[in-house]
């Protein structure tokens, strides 16, 4: 399902054939005419799925309604600063901390290590459906869909043209749901 929303994505953006695969790390990569990037993600009966032509591109989705011990996960994942926000702020802050974390290692292909690496990577402060500047050329955004579902994006891309367009939207311009 998840590659046929790829599919679905790649298609209104760019005609042609496309065909997507996964890399031996298990990344997907868009092949077409033109260079796209693509990111797949799903929890429980939800899938979601990202194309981007500015740069690499990841999503995550994560359903929040589970019970877990949030300050002590993140203090074994996050970087300290993280840590401290789950701490304060509970489950909301841990999941869109979690997500944003999912996110950037789609996009960079690096996986879950990169997800776990105690490393600060999340701004502290990150305005709901909005797209905000991370470091080293992020576009990063994270909203809350449905139920508690947190949905979180992010673009890397060297061209400040490209991040403005994308920070001149929000979230909810780029869904697109398929029935």
């Amino acid at each position: 399902m998840g590659r046929a929303l790829a599919l679905h994505l790649l298609a209104k953006m760019a005609s042609g054939r496309w065909i997507v695969e996964t890399t031996e790390n298990g990344k997907p990569v868009a092949h077409g005419d033109v260079e796209r990037h693509v990111s797949i993600s799903h929890t429980g009966s939800l899938v979601a799925a990202a194309a981007s032509a500015i740069g690499p591109i990841g999503i995550d989705i994560e359903c929040g309604n589970r019970v877990r011990d949030f300050a002590r996960l993140a203090a074994a994942a996050f970087g300290p600063g993280e840590a401290r926000i789950v701490e304060t702020e509970g489950a909301a802050a841990f999941y869109r901390i979690w997500t944003v974390r999912e996110a950037i290692s789609k996009a960079t292909g690096d996986g879950l290590p990169a997800v776990v690496d105690r490393q600060d990577r999340v701004p502290a402060e990150m305005p709901k459906g909005r797209w905000i500047e991370g470091g080293g050329d992020w576009l990063l955004a994270h909203d809350i869909i449905g139920n508690g579902t947190s949905l979180a994006f992010a673009i890397r891309s060297p061209s400040r043209d490209a991040v403005a367009a994308v920070q001149a939207g929000s979230v909810a311009d780029l869904e697109v749901r398929l029935t």
